[in-house]
């Protein structure tokens, strides 16, 4: 089918928010004259790495939008699986006056860049100062832009390095009232990549052909291997050598793990 949005799409539902899907969810803190706020927001993303900076939609002037207005920062606290009923509840139209920490049972802690609360215990929170608030088309559509001043990581979700997201499996809005949880990653090289580990040949060491493989960059992904069952992840794993390896280096090549970035 095709619809125009002005015309209408004649379905029982609009379908918009359910082709935008999944979507990260920034259960946004604030506070204010009026206390201290917790609600979800959907229409959220990253938007640059340096200064990294997010932003977030809401559609009507909700009292996250006030609170920030009065105060100038917020904070985007990650909801995990865990936290999926909690979330939800504190979508409820509440006076602006109510906290959702206290109603809801949820601990605050306080930020450490800003003067506003963060929630405890979840798996990462950015503290945030505004940057800019934009006014979208249409009634009280409003866009805000922030710039991540502090960033907290809870302990266990992160691994050899990396903040891995099956310790804690985050939620992710779909259309409707629908969700989903990430419960498995798949882990690709992108084509031209170095790929690291590749063994050219069964008579070079290992410690050799790890120095070889990372200064060429031809190398191209050819199976997939799952990971150990339990982790939710899934990797790219297998090289296949590029066309210059020639002779017995091209007929030894040998699957091995890339390099974690």
């Amino acid at each position: 089918m095709f619809y125009r949005p002005a015309e209408g799409h004649g379905l029982r539902h609009n379908p918009f928010n359910a082709i935008i899907a999944p979507r990260p969810i920034a259960w946004l803190s604030t506070t204010g004259c009026m206390g201290d706020n917790l609600a979800p927001y959907s229409f959220f993303n990253a938007a640059a790495y340096m200064p990294p900076q997010v932003m977030f939609a809401s559609t009507g002037i909700k009292d996250s939008v006030l609170n920030i207005r009065e105060t100038g920062v917020f904070c985007v606290n990650i909801v995990e699986a865990a936290m999926l009923q909690a979330m939800n509840e504190t979508s409820a139209p509440l006076p602006r006056d109510s906290d959702e920490f206290a109603l809801n049972g949820l601990r605050k802690q306080p930020c450490t860049t800003i003067p506003c609360p963060r929630l405890a215990g979840a798996p990462a929170a950015l503290e945030c100062t505004l940057v800019q608030e934009i006014a979208l088309r249409g009634t009280d559509n409003i866009l805000i832009l922030g710039e991540v001043t502090g960033i907290h990581l809870r302990d266990d979700c992160v691994v050899n390095g990396r903040f891995e997201v099956t310790r804690f499996h985050p939620v992710a809005r779909l259309g409707y009232r629908d969700y989903t949880i990430v419960r498995e990653v798949i882990d690709l090289p992108r084509p031209g990549e170095r790929l690291a580990l590749a063994i050219f040949c069964s008579k070079i060491s290992p410690p050799e052909a790890r120095g070889r493989a990372a200064a060429r960059p031809g190398q191209r992904a050819c199976a997939r291997q799952r990971a150990p069952p339990g982790n939710g992840r899934s990797r790219i794993t297998g090289f296949t050598a590029a066309p210059q390896i020639q002779g017995r280096q091209r007929r030894a090549c040998t699957a091995q793990a890339r390099t974690d970035a």
